[in-house]
């Protein structure tokens, strides 16, 4: 899931003046027609982050959607067994409490959880062709890859005799 604090560079209380600052420089710095070398393709992609995280971060329904999805995906939020829960256990009982809601707030959370879901799938799908295609020959070039490894352990007689006795 994407960060969009990271990507605009605020933090997670930034009011909405900082966050249209920030876009509005971020806009500014990696726009392609004011870049010196011509990756186009980096900077569009780039633009597209900011762009898309302003538009969440900015409407205020959005961002607190945006804020669920993102303490759900936040490991920290559901692991209970780090150091500050071991020390502290009345912060393991608050963060218990936090999750431990009533059924209506569970079955709304459950809505939002399948929701964010649906759309990290419907986000997936959206990947451009050239990106799919990085993703494809990555899966095929690691199939090569451990193949070769296979048949090169394969042929050595030691391990041969090591794994079948």
């Amino acid at each position: 899931m994407k960060n969009y604090y990271e990507i605009l560079e605020v933090s997670q209380n930034a009011s909405p003046e900082v966050i249209e600052k920030a876009y509005r420089a971020l806009i500014k710095k990696y726009h392609p027609d004011l870049q010196t070398n011509k990756d186009s393709y980096f900077f569009e992609n780039k633009i597209k982050d900011i762009t898309e995280a302003y538009n969440v971060l900015s409407d205020k329904n959005a961002k607190t959607d945006y804020d669920l999805k993102l303490k759900l995906y936040n490991k920290d939020y559901y692991n209970y067994s780090n150091s500050s829960a071991k020390k502290n256990p009345e912060n393991k009982k608050s963060i218990l409490a936090k999750t431990e809601n009533s059924d209506s707030n569970n079955k709304i959370n459950l809505k939002k959880y399948i929701s964010a879901i649906g759309q990290t799938i419907y986000n997936e799908t959206k990947k451009d062709k050239l990106e799919r295609n990085r993703d494809l020959v990555a899966i095929l070039l690691t199939i090569i890859f451990v193949s070769m490894i296979v048949f090169i352990f394969w042929n050595v007689p030691f391990l041969k005799q090591f794994f079948l006795p």
